[in-house]
């Protein structure tokens, strides 16, 4: 397994981000995962079985080699987002000017998304290294 997979793939104490250490996170997609779009536009997230808890599982008895998960359209304009480039903030905005949210609202229910994806190893998150008071004009993020 390589180094990559094996960080993405163990389980680490649960970090908590203040409100505004929330907003600055990027969310990226779990490389490892295939996923594409359905006739309707729905994203279709695809677990194969070696990549499941199960593998071992289906040698014993017959389970299917993928699962689908289909996300709704809400689901699929975040998990579209979910690139490493949008930070939470911006989603919330996008969110709010696209489907008519209140900005609180839109927030609450995005960090609840976002918790159910990461929960389920779909996505990760860069997180913004703290900075120090040298300037720089790139700015500097870590996976975790």
């Amino acid at each position: 397994m390589s180094s990559l997979k094996k960080r993405i793939w163990r389980k680490k104490p649960k970090k908590t981000f203040s409100s505004g250490e929330f907003l600055l996170l990027k969310p990226v997609k779990n490389p490892y995962l295939e996923w594409n779009k359905s006739e309707k536009g729905e994203a279709v997230i695809i677990l194969k079985a070696e990549n499941r808890k199960g593998k071992g599982l289906s040698k014993l008895v017959s389970i299917p080699k993928e699962k689908r998960v289909i996300l709704d359209k809400i689901g699929t304009f975040v998990w579209e987002r979910c690139d490493g480039k949008h930070t939470v903030e911006k989603i919330t905005q996008e969110l709010c000017d696209k489907y008519k949210m209140v900005p609180q609202e839109a927030e609450v229910s995005l960090s609840n998304y976002l918790q159910q994806l990461a929960e389920r190893r779909f996505i990760g998150v860069l997180v913004p290294k703290k900075r120090k008071k040298k300037k720089s004009s790139k700015e500097k993020f870590e996976a975790f």
